[in-house]
């Protein structure tokens, strides 16, 4: 079995370095050390499509994947949250949906899974690690940004944000990490991923931030 792990940061977003998934953490993830494993950390912060077609010619190099990503499923902001994906196969319609949601830009971690397992780019062993993130939270950073007026100035961000950025970077590496070395064995409260789990299509909201997923 290969000893390759894919880490893909879904949404990863290079304006703000303490962003959950920003600069800060890329850094991290890509420094290592990781043992004696072959972790590939890329940013995924395209429509599923792209993802996929530049995945299809690694499709069997990796023993697991694990897919980092901000969601937007009603929890408590900063909550993190641990999927195992089942491998479930969507119908062509509802697929066709998936893909059109895809190419207009919008960044879904669900939409990623659906049509990665169309495509048969996953492995046999797919683990998500998902932090909750308020549908404004690009919104509001731009904005801050913005009445800040000028680089160089510092930003308390969990004071301005409502939680504590920092905490759910450094809580995203430790959960990262553990999950590339043990993968579903690893003692994290684990929830299947599955269609029954998906969240609805946003394709209609030309609002939704491109890195905030569902």
């Amino acid at each position: 079995m290969s000893n390759s792990v894919l880490v893909g940061l879904v949404g990863e977003s290079p304006v703000v370095e303490d962003f959950p998934l920003g600069p800060q953490l890329a850094r991290r993830l890509r420094a290592g050390p990781w043992d004696d494993r072959i972790v590939q950390v890329e940013a995924m912060n395209w429509g599923a499509v792209h993802i996929v077609q530049g995945l299809e010619p690694q499709r069997a190099q990796f023993e697991r994947a694990v897919l980092v990503s901000c969601v937007e499923r009603g929890m408590p902001a900063g909550t993190l949250r641990f999927g195992i994906w089942q491998h479930e196969r969507m119908d062509a319609l509802a697929l066709q949906d998936r893909i059109y949601e895809a190419v207009t830009g919008i960044v879904s971690l669900d939409n990623l899974l659906v049509i990665g397992e169309h495509f048969n780019v996953w492995p046999a062993e797919v683990l998500t690690i998902e932090l909750e993130a308020p549908q404004t939270l690009f919104g509001d950073m731009a904005m801050i940004i913005g009445e800040m007026g000028g680089e160089g100035v510092p930003i308390d961000w969990s004071a301005a944000i409502g939680f504590d950025l920092l905490a759910c970077i450094d809580a995203i590496e430790s959960a990262t990490r553990r999950v590339v070395a043990q993968g579903a064995r690893a003692a994290l409260p684990w929830e299947p991923r599955s269609l029954a789990t998906m969240m609805p299509l946003e394709h209609w909201n030309v609002m939704t931030p491109s890195f905030v997923t569902h």
